[in-house]
């Protein structure tokens, strides 16, 4: 087997293995099983992979293929806001928080829950880390939360929604102090009948620009939920800009169910944060925008993703509020795991690529028509980072319209189905959801079945048979690919070593498995056929049998022309014919001097 710049290895395991460490793993890891006969290309190594061409990815020194890093993610680093006690305002809820760095204080509002009735409490803190509870905020509805909170000159102003129960509108308040507030007045009605917003409005999060105010809200009609931006030039009495969302669902499957909680900062580009639903887990996302009115998500999205089970926010991280302080970028929001909601703090880190491409060299088996099974990767996939692979084929050893398309590998079982070729080259495309984490690959192994030879079998005559009249040689064709006969060679000897060849077919290009040798003289002859599947002959397969010499076409024309000769010679002739029909009609085993004398 040749070798391209990589190892090729004939390994003849029943499980796919990747690896010399895996050896073991294979049944553990659940490697697809193989013919025996399975050959495997195998890339495990910096040099191997540095190969192929890469998108998004680097290669270690160590041979492992990662994501690359590509911009700013937000890595957890714990709860700053635990659920209370039972019984307490926030027992069961603790979420939605809103933050503001006051001079050297921070003040956090955030909604509270005891399982019976939403409250908005606050807190404070000297750094933003480390925050005692201070109580009740505000209790007005049963059903209130998701506030948000800023202050112009000294007065504090609070934006908070309400349940569809009691409204479904967003509430402005006041407070010179941020623990007594009044409430006065809804800033933000749900839309009219039909509008994509018609139910209910909330999680409002509000900007100042030098002309108005904008707020940013989430609405919903009942079956689905988008993002939309009303604007006002005083704190409440607030219209909608559009009649449309500007920030709505999909079409990446991480946020393709709902869209809430939108938080912005303006600036150059304007970002958003977002919350996004896929079904299951919330995650964090980010937008940019060049005005604060037309959007575009971003490609590195998700940028917060809760921890693995059983982590407090392994279901989901929503409500998130950014912060912006001499330390740089802080990011509070809510994390749940589905029984309880606690608030976590983010920072800023490096994130890796959303998704990452490798393509392989080509890759030559050395003989055509070879079978590929599987391909079959090994490595880490921390929860949320997944690897998918494909192969392609072809003919031929340069990439072109001949070649297949790419056939994705079953993720269950590795198999893949292209059309048999001598050349083969594999795809690779890791991706994550979290972007603090990449899933990584250390060794690819390919398994594959050269093409195998045919087996010419159910020869007849096969053994020491005995004939009467000239054979019919025929057989069948065994192939393990079920390729057909292209050409077949019949050879006839008197010795079994065929070390002379006294009758042959030569190279036939048939299909058909027949083939009526010339005239035998009577005896024992070995004859063999060979058979040819348009790749690879196969080997001789043998038989034999014994011509009787009646069958003999030599007997046939002495036995005329003796009666001829009885005919002439009368009752004379008849005794010679029988006398010598009855010598031939027997096998003559005497030596060859016996024969020339008896024959005198």
């Amino acid at each position: 087997m040749q070798r391209v710049g990589l190892e090729v290895r004939a390994i003849r395991p029943i499980f796919v293995i990747i690896g010399v460490a895996a050896l073991a793993l294979g049944p553990i890891l659940g490697f697809v099983a193989s013919p025996a006969s399975a050959e495997y290309w195998i890339q495990t190594s910096q040099s191997d992979f540095l190969t192929g061409t890469l998108q998004s990815l680097v290669v270690t020194p160590e041979g492992s293929l990662n994501l690359d890093r590509n911009g700013m993610a937000l890595t957890r680093s714990g709860i700053v806001i635990a659920n209370g006690p039972a019984g307490s305002y926030d027992s069961q809820w603790a979420r939605d928080p809103t933050v503001l760095l006051d001079n050297t204080t921070y003040r956090m509002w955030y909604r509270g829950s005891d399982g019976a009735r939403w409250r908005i409490l606050y807190a404070t803190s000297s750094d933003g880390v480390s925050w005692t509870k201070q109580g009740v905020a505000l209790d007005t509805f049963s059903t209130m939360g998701a506030p948000f909170v800023m202050k112009e000159n000294s007065t504090y102003h609070m934006w908070f929604q309400t349940g569809p129960n009691e409204g479904g509108e967003i509430y402005h308040a006041t407070s010179l102090d941020a623990i007594a507030w009044l409430v006065d007045g809804v800033s933000l009605y749900p839309g009219t009948s039909g509008a994509w917003d018609s139910l209910t409005v909330g999680t409002p999060w509000v900007v100042r620009t030098p002309t108005r105010l904008l707020l940013y809200y989430l609405g919903s009609d009942g079956t689905s939920e988008a993002i939309g931006v009303a604007g006002s030039t005083n704190y409440t009495g607030f219209s909608a800009l559009s009649n449309r969302p500007i920030l709505d669902v999909g079409p990446s499957a991480w946020d393709a169910a709902k869209v809430r909680f939108p938080a912005v900062v303006p600036g150059t580009p304007w970002t958003m944060y977002y919350a996004g639903l896929d079904g299951g887990v919330w995650r964090e996302g980010r937008a940019d925008s060049p005005d604060g009115l037309s959007w575009t998500k971003e490609t590195g999205n998700p940028v917060l993703s809760g921890g693995p089970y059983p982590a407090w926010d392994y279901v989901g991280t929503v409500g998130g509020a950014p912060l912006s302080d001499t330390s740089g970028v802080r990011f509070y929001y809510t994390g749940t795991d589905a029984s309880n909601n606690q608030i976590g703090l983010a920072v800023p880190g490096p994130a890796y690529s959303v998704m990452g491409t490798y393509e392989s060299q080509v890759f030559d088996s050395g003989r055509s028509r070879t079978t590929w099974i599987s391909i079959s990767t090994t490595g880490s996939y921390p929860p949320g980072t997944a690897v998918s692979s494909a192969l392609r084929s072809g003919d031929r050893p340069s990439l072109d319209g001949t070649w297949s398309s790419w056939q994705i590998a079953d993720p269950s079982t590795r198999t893949v189905s292209v059309p048999r070729s001598r050349y083969v080259q594999y795809r690779l495309v890791l991706s994550r959801l979290d972007p603090t984490e990449t899933p990584t690959v250390t060794d690819v192994a390919v398994a594959y079945d050269p093409n195998h030879s045919p087996n010419a079998v159910g020869l007849s005559p096969s053994t020491d048979t005995r004939l009467e009249e000239m054979p019919v040689l025929t057989w069948s064709v065994n192939d393990d690919e079920n390729d057909p006969q292209i050409q077949f060679e019949v050879q006839l000897s008197r010795d079994a070593s065929f070390s002379t060849v006294a009758s042959t077919s030569g190279v036939v290009t048939s299909p058909i498995s027949r083939w009526e040798p010339p005239s035998l003289e009577g005896g024992v002859w070995f004859w063999r056929v060979r058979v040819f599947d348009g790749e690879a002959w196969g080997p001789w397969a043998s038989g034999m049998f014994n011509l009787d010499q009646f069958a003999s076409p030599d007997f046939a024309l002495k036995a005329t022309l003796l009666v001829a000769l009885s005919v002439s010679l009368g009752s004379v002739g008849a005794a010679v014919l029988v006398f010598v029909a009855s010598r031939r009609a027997k096998p003559d085993t005497s030596p060859p001097s016996a024969r020339v004398s008896a024959e005198r």
